[in-house]
């Protein structure tokens, strides 16, 4: 039960851990992108989904943290951050160089980022939405509920996409083992997040309502179910359209010479950015059942 703490008290410790966590994953982000002549075989074609998803996690924590008490502030944080993490790799010292294939991958993830998050935050009204930001970040429980979720996916999942990998390849290698830690640790994140606030939600429906929060009457599981499958495989399709618009529109036809690197490497993120696309399609039709179960019932949360 939540109901004797203060909601403000969790919402303060939520913007909290985000910060402190901000900071925690950019120190390491930055080393890594600017440690001299950093490189190994292969690492071509696993950069844009290591960019995608980096700068897109840039974007997800710092809209969480709220710079300023601003969601979208922290958002246009993470295009900024895109743009200045790249442009300092020019430095001559480091050894590396601009890529603006890679600022591009970035910028991909956190419009993807911001998305899943304006949607997520049209959910609920703002009052509501703090009690559940609070309910789902201001405790270590819940923080370690999820990072025991998110490592559970990697260990698991990644492990099964390692393997796969390894066997193709007939050879254990960096990309082989960075692409499935990446997608499965993104896998892993999505579903940590659905999970914690489904219990937070359940939690503040005990504390704060006297009806329990669930489906609404009449409403089949089965239907639930189809409906969120449906819209999952309608993101896989609109992703895998858009995505080929983008490699046209970056690429052309076919790629310069030059290009055939980066070109390679937006064919390994294709299937990172649909997994994206089926979350975003999937927040889009919570969004919308919330949305509708807030004018039947205004006196209550939405539902998950």
């Amino acid at each position: 039960m939540i109901a004797p703490v203060d909601p403000e008290d969790l919402w303060a410790r939520s913007l909290r851990a985000w910060r402190i966590f901000l900071v925690a994953y950019l120190v390491p982000v930055t080393i890594v992108t600017h440690w001299p002549r950093l490189g190994f075989e292969g690492a071509g074609t696993i950069d844009k989904v290591v960019h995608f998803v980096g700068f897109g996690m840039v974007a997800w924590i710092a809209m969480h943290a709220r710079p300023f008490g601003r969601a979208w502030l922290g958002f246009l944080f993470g295009v900024a951050w895109v743009y200045i993490d790249e442009i300092t790799q020019a430095i001559p010292i480091l050894g590396r160089t601009f890529s603006g294939y890679d600022m591009i991958a970035g910028w991909i993830g956190v419009a993807v980022a911001g998305a899943i998050g304006w949607l997520r935050s049209r959910r609920v009204e703002r009052s509501a939405a703090r009690l559940l930001d609070g309910a789902m970040y201001g405790s270590p429980q819940r923080w370690l509920q999820a990072g025991f979720i998110v490592v559970a996916v990697i260990v698991v999942v990644g492990g099964v996409l390692y393997a796969r990998e390894a066997m193709r390849l007939d050879k254990l290698s960096i990309p082989a083992a960075i692409h499935p830690l990446v997608q499965s640790g993104l896998l892993g994140i999505m579903l940590a997040t659905y999970l914690v606030e489904l219990h937070a939600r359940a939690q503040l429906g005990a504390a704060l309502f006297p009806a329990p929060v669930g489906p609404r009457a009449g409403r089949s599981v089965v239907v639930a179910v189809a409906l969120h499958l449906g819209a999952i495989l309608a993101g896989i399709f609109v992703s895998l359209v858009a995505y080929e618009g983008i490699l046209r529109a970056l690429f052309g036809v076919a790629p310069a010479e030059a290009h055939l690197v980066d070109h390679a490497g937006f064919l390994v993120l294709r299937s990172t950015f649909v997994l994206a696309g089926a979350a975003l399609a999937f927040e889009a039709l919570r969004t919308v059942r919330a949305y509708a179960e807030r004018r039947a019932h205004p006196a209550r949360l939405a539902l998950p």
